[in-house]
């Protein structure tokens, strides 16, 4: 609210107001960093039958992952950023820096490897969803080498797509028709 400069004048109190005048504009206002602390006080009771002494202290609330420093905004924004955003985890790393949060490659790679298990439901319902109501699915086998311990194997990542609804995919080992009729188990669609 931008008040007209007459309003700080004596008796600038006293004027009417009769309306508004309202514009907008589009601004950015940076992201930030917040950290989020958490109290849990304890208390000492004294059972009266007994007199013993106990401390109670309230049980920490879940964490996406346990025991890491990382809240849910943070990990969601690092997995948008990385797959979304296309911003690869070594530029993350010092973007994370340059806001003040010195976190390593690593540590970030954890995050989201341990990010996936929080999807997998997600992830599983999908595939049921695909399973049971797609009409048709198109699917891409594409072959892939995939370094071993003395030479390259070949893998198979599958591309699913239904239409308007989901984008699945599948890594494995072995691109056989067992390994085909065991992904797609319970669908009757046309491929």
């Amino acid at each position: 609210v931008v008040e007209p400069p007459e309003r700080e004048l004596p008796g600038g109190e006293l004027l009417e107001k009769i309306g508004e005048e309202v514009s907008e504009h589009v601004d950015r206002r940076a992201a930030r960093l917040v950290r989020v602390q958490i109290v849990r006080p304890k208390y000492k009771t004294t059972s009266t039958t007994e007199g013993e002494t106990k401390i109670v202290v309230a049980e920490m609330p879940d964490r996406p992952i346990p025991k890491s420093m990382a809240g849910a905004g943070l990990l969601a924004h690092t997995i948008v950023a990385k797959y979304a955003d296309h911003i690869p985890l070594h530029r993350q790393e010092i973007i994370y820096k340059r806001e003040g949060l010195g976190v390593a490659r690593s540590t970030l790679c954890d995050w989201i490897a341990a990010s996936t298990s929080l999807v997998q439901c997600i992830v599983d319902a999908m595939w049921d969803d695909t399973k049971k109501n797609a009409r048709y699915v198109l699917v891409d086998a594409t072959g892939v080498l995939v370094q071993a311990e003395r030479e390259c194997k070949r893998a198979h990542f599958y591309v699913v797509v239904v239409p308007r609804q989901h984008v699945l995919y599948r890594f494995t080992t072995t691109n056989d028709g067992e390994t085909v009729a065991k992904m797609f188990e319970g669908f009757s669609g046309y491929f």
